[in-house]
């Protein structure tokens, strides 16, 4: 089209005046002949069109007929033999209306024997009508409501008729929806019997009041379904008779949900209060949001009475969380977290507590899943198994295992300390002549003996006693020197030999010292003590 710009500069008799152009009250386009290029408009048809005069020049005219060129090619036609004719063009504005025209178009001759059109056109009517809209607006909305899968109807109770019923009620009853024009009754007689007299009755008692009913059907093959009902008056302002809209849904699928849902969340509430842990869910402020059974009777309230409490007020009896709260770290790290605790709030009982995060569905973190466990038995247990494990079961003393562990312990804390560390061993005396007279079991009551006596002329968590062996015991002296641990060896000795004056005590004493190893402390006591041994043989030899 470049190439015909020259068109819009080219004069044309009558119409080389712009500004009379613009004056003219109708709608003017002047054309290019034969091929009806727009390469003028004035005021009136622009406004008309909703275009600027640049949008529209050097634009075929048929590219804004309705029709295009099947309504422009007859009037071309007339003017091919005749220089005017008139007809009617329908032209699309740009907001897509459609304007329908009388027109009247001349053709003239301009300038170097081009030719031109000019079309003045008279406003006949304005369809506002997509050409892809239906002309009735009321089977648009019909087909609408025929389309949708809820059951829609109209009820006149004056006429005690419907007026309109949606295709749906086939669907969903199983019956043919025609059929309720002619059988009204239709309707209630398939409510199922056990909900039909609750839902006539409540019809009756709410006349013409919004309703919501949910009920069960029977479908005309026998099935049974549940359908949401829902009424809705329609007043008359005109004063006509009130009429009842409404519409049912099939909503077995969701019952059957709802079904599953609540036995599951009756499952998850059974299983929730059969944990014997004190299981509770709280938010990121401390606050008690659920509880379990346990919980609950832990602290003799009733589930709901702890909501909204914050935790540590509940558990321990304080005003602000616990100093390694497990709920602070797992809100800080959104990670599990655990510690074990003795909570003098519940008589001493030692606590398993643990957290675990409570994420929502961007990752934030909501609170966390608290549970408690009283592991007070168990952790007796335990000790009980460690003390086992580490105490000889006769005399109540550490064991020979114990001994090598607890030794190297006080060896490396006298170096780091730079303190005084002494070993004293001893054993017994002629024990095996008085096991051979008196029985094992008699044996056995000396070795307890020795062991209280032992045990007694220490310092209590602060040295440590241990059957060796056999009839051999070992003694370690925290901050004691060699001369102190002499003095505790010989008290051991004086009172083993009154309590049992047919048992003797041979000792050795050795002090820790520098760039010692353990073997050569315990071996430096254990020289000692056999030296001993063989003075007092040879001793008692004179």
């Amino acid at each position: 089209l470049m190439k015909d710009a020259s068109l819009s500069r080219t004069t044309a008799p009558g119409i080389s005046d712009h500004d009379l152009l613009q004056r003219i009250s109708d709608p003017v386009l002047i054309l290019s002949y034969p091929d009806a290029i727009i390469i003028q408009i004035n005021q009136a048809a622009s406004q008309l069109l909703g275009y600027t005069d640049n949008e529209l020049l050097l634009v075929p005219l048929a590219e804004i007929i309705k029709d295009g060129e099947s309504s422009l090619n007859p009037i071309l036609d007339d003017l091919s033999r005749a220089s005017s004719a008139e007809g009617t063009l329908t032209l699309v504005g740009k907001d897509t209306n459609t304007h329908v025209l009388s027109i009247s178009v001349d053709l003239l001759s301009g300038e170097a024997n081009i030719s031109f059109i000019r079309l003045v056109a008279r406003t006949a009517g304005v369809d506002r009508r997509t050409s892809d809209q239906p002309k009735n607006r009321d089977e648009l909305i019909r087909e609408a409501l025929d389309a949708m899968p809820i059951f829609l109807w109209i009820y006149a109770p004056a006429e005690e008729r419907f007026i309109y019923v949606s295709p749906a009620f086939e669907r969903i009853y199983g019956y043919e929806y025609r059929r309720l024009y002619r059988e009204p009754e239709l309707w209630f007689s398939v409510i199922h019997p056990d909900d039909r007299d609750d839902i006539v009755r409540t019809f009756k008692e709410n006349v013409g009041a919004s309703l919501a009913l949910q009920y069960r059907i029977i479908q005309k093959k026998g099935a049974v379904r549940w359908v949401s009902h829902r009424v809705f008056p329609i007043r008359d302002e005109k004063g006509g008779s009130p009429k009842l809209t409404g519409f049912i849904e099939d909503i077995t699928m969701r019952r059957q949900w709802e079904d599953v849902l609540k036995q599951a969340s009756d499952e998850w509430r059974i299983t929730f209060d059969s944990i014997t842990d004190l299981v509770s869910i709280h938010d990121r402020e401390f606050r008690i949001v659920k509880v379990n059974r346990a919980f609950a009777d832990a602290f003799h309230k009733e589930p709901r009475e702890l909501i909204g409490i914050r935790c540590f007020e509940v558990i321990h009896h304080r005003s602000d969380p616990c100093p390694d709260c497990p709920h602070i770290k797992t809100i800080r790290t959104k990670k599990p977290a655990c510690i074990e605790m003795t909570e003098p709030a519940r008589g001493g009982a030692h606590l398993l507590i643990s957290t675990a995060p409570i994420l929502d569905a961007w990752g934030e973190i909501r609170g966390s899943v608290h549970t408690i466990r009283d592991i007070t038995e168990r952790k007796k247990m335990e000790d009980e198994l460690i003390r086992l494990s580490t105490t000889d079961s006769l005399t109540g003393l550490y064991n020979q295992r114990s001994f090598f562990s607890i030794i190297n312990t006080h060896t490396v804390r006298a170096t780091r300390l730079e303190q005084n560390l002494s070993l004293i061993v001893f054993d017994l005396d002629r024990f095996k002549q008085y096991n051979d007279i008196h029985g094992h079991l008699a044996g056995d009551v000396v070795l307890k003996t020795v062991g209280e006596i032992t045990a007694a002329c220490i310092r209590e968590e602060v040295d440590a006693a241990f059957r060796y062996g056999g009839d051999e015991f070992a003694v370690i002296l925290t901050d004691a020197n060699e001369s102190q641990a002499h003095t505790v060896a010989r008290r051991i000795q004086s009172q083993v030999v009154q309590t049992i004056p047919d048992i003797g005590v041979s000792f050795g004493v050795s002090q820790w010292k520098p760039g010692d190893t353990t073997d050569v402390f315990i071996e430096r006591a254990d020289t000692a003590m056999y030296a001993y041994k063989t003075a007092q043989r040879q001793k008692s030899l004179l």
